[in-house]
């Protein structure tokens, strides 16, 4: 019951512009492995509180709070020269603060589906691996609607950080034409560890990539 009040009170933070989401007919969910084969910049990054920009919220305009990330380590792209930012929040309506949230690789930040299609909820100094498209040098946050663009990661070797080292190593040195097999061979590799749970859980994520880009 409290987290389904403070999901509210968030809401109440953002206006309907910003809550509502709605993808073009036939729009299916990226993939991890899509994920970061199409953003510039992948980092693992630190959660920093951002500045009181709510602090007028709700006399003169409507408000859009964000938090900095401190990136730790590139995973792609290169280094930004300024911070990079994620439109969200680390408290909540009831100015308590979020607890961090580390998901299964097939699923993301609960906050993602609470109407903006993309995450809104952070933990403080909480580990995450964030997404950026680029664009004449500027970074915007990478995150198709109901993506896993920004989560939470269970520390610098959890199993996401794992999963995206790995997988932006296949892409990165395998042509486009040979990356299906590299990943299947992967897959298959993985699934013979039986004594890692994390390797078969990889397994399983880059089974789901295969099959959702088999008709493509």
């Amino acid at each position: 019951m409290k987290r389904a009040i403070s999901t509210l009170l968030l809401a109440i933070t953002f206006p309907a512009s910003a809550l509502a989401c709605s993808p073009v007919a036939g729009y299916r969910v990226p993939t991890n492995v899509e994920l970061l084969e199409r953003a510039d910049l992948v980092v693992l990054a630190s959660v920093i509180e951002g500045p009181d920009n709510c602090k007028d919220f709700g006399k003169k305009h409507f408000c859009f709070p964000s938090v900095i990330l401190e990136p730790l380590k590139v995973l792609k792209g290169q280094p930004p020269q300024g911070v990079l930012t994620a439109t969200g929040s680390v408290r909540d309506g009831r100015d308590e603060p979020y607890s961090p949230l580390p998901t299964k690789l097939d699923e993301a930040n609960p906050s993602t589906f609470w109407g903006a299609c993309s995450r809104r909820a952070y933990s403080q100094k909480s580990l995450v691996i964030a997404m950026y498209s680029e664009s004449d040098g500027e970074f915007r946050q990478y995150t198709p609607p109901f993506s896993r663009g920004i989560e939470d990661v269970e520390g610098p070797g959890g199993l996401w950080v794992r999963a995206a080292e790995l997988y932006l190593g296949l892409l990165s040195e395998n042509a486009s034409h040979d990356r299906r097999r590299a990943f299947m061979n992967e897959r298959d590799r993985l699934i013979t560890l039986t004594g890692d749970t994390d390797a078969q859980a990889i397994a399983a994520d880059i089974e789901a990539y295969l099959e959702a880009t088999a008709e493509e």
